[in-house]
């Protein structure tokens, strides 16, 4: 299976907007134009991707439905995204599904630890850095150490969008 980890785009800072908590927090129109920039270029990596797993914080389902109308697929709210979830579990519900490719959709650090844990089975802290925006893809299937296909900040994926 094909695995996609997102972190959400750029959004607001707790107390600039209208948002009370950190749940709350929506992206900007920055994190907006940007994240539907970089989708884009994720499209045209031409990924296997049936279905999106999110946080469910508000940032992360604003990414999730952005990389979703540009891939077609659908967008599930899964709360084992959210800071501090329980990866374990959020791996053996990913068996369960068991799409070709799916796309999680979280926050820092997790997406680190989860990374970790992906490539080499243990929930440690890994050299992948997930910028805001940034999509890494590993191949794994569930009995073993996955594989780094690869690792895109967003600057880098609007660069695939625009052909250069």
């Amino acid at each position: 299976m094909l695995c996609y980890l997102v972190r959400h785009g750029i959004a607001e800072e707790l107390g600039q907007g209208l948002a009370e908590n950190d749940e709350e927090r929506p992206l900007t129109l920055e994190g907006i134009e940007k994240m539907q920039s970089a989708s884009k270029g994720f499209f045209q990596l031409d990924p296997r991707c049936q279905k999106i797993l999110t946080s469910p914080l508000v940032r992360a389902q604003q990414t999730a439905q952005i990389i979703a109308h540009t891939l077609g697929v659908e967008v599930e709210i899964e709360q084992r995204l959210a800071p501090g979830g329980n990866h374990a579990e959020l791996l053996n519900h990913m068996l369960t599904v068991n799409p070709g490719g799916i796309a999680l959709v979280g926050h820092q650090p997790d997406l680190t630890f989860l990374a970790s844990r992906l490539l080499t089975g243990k929930p440690q802290a890994c050299l992948l850095e997930f910028r805001k925006g940034t999509i890494g893809c590993i191949e794994w299937s569930g009995q073993s150490h996955g594989l780094l296909l690869w690792h895109a900040t967003p600057k880098m994926l609007r660069r695939v969008a625009k052909g250069k």
